[in-house]
């Protein structure tokens, strides 16, 4: 079984989900996202565009993408990744794999988390 992660991207209109089924440690993931957001900042403005640039920078990496758009946290992630579309920054988050997370509330899922400090 893989190291599954949520990524969470909101503004103040959308909330967008990805996931990832694998390696969604953050040595991987975390690396992959702020690198993203910094290499691309000048065309992230919202979480829409986040979003896209995220999933084509991995299709460009990779013949298998690592992440998928989904609909909401599915309660079985290790990690769970919240991206804040004003600051183009990442908060990574220790989850305690829950199944019966309110999946769309997202203030309810991080109060059960671990945040994990990082620069």
């Amino acid at each position: 079984m893989g190291t599954r992660a949520s990524i969470v991207i909101q503004d103040k209109h959308d909330t967008i989900f990805l996931y990832r089924g694998h390696d969604g440690y953050p040595s991987e993931t975390l690396t992959d996202l702020q690198k993203t957001l910094d290499k691309y900042s000048q065309y992230l403005d919202d979480a829409v565009s986040i979003a896209t640039w995220i999933l084509w920078q991995q299709n460009q990496l990779s013949s298998t993408p690592d992440y998928e758009l989904t609909s909401c946290c599915h309660g079985d992630e290790d990690y769970l990744y919240l991206i804040d579309s004003k600051t183009k920054k990442v908060q990574a988050y220790q989850t305690p794999r829950k199944d019966d997370w309110e999946i769309q509330n997202i203030a309810n899922i991080i109060a059960d988390c671990k945040k994990i400090e990082h620069e």
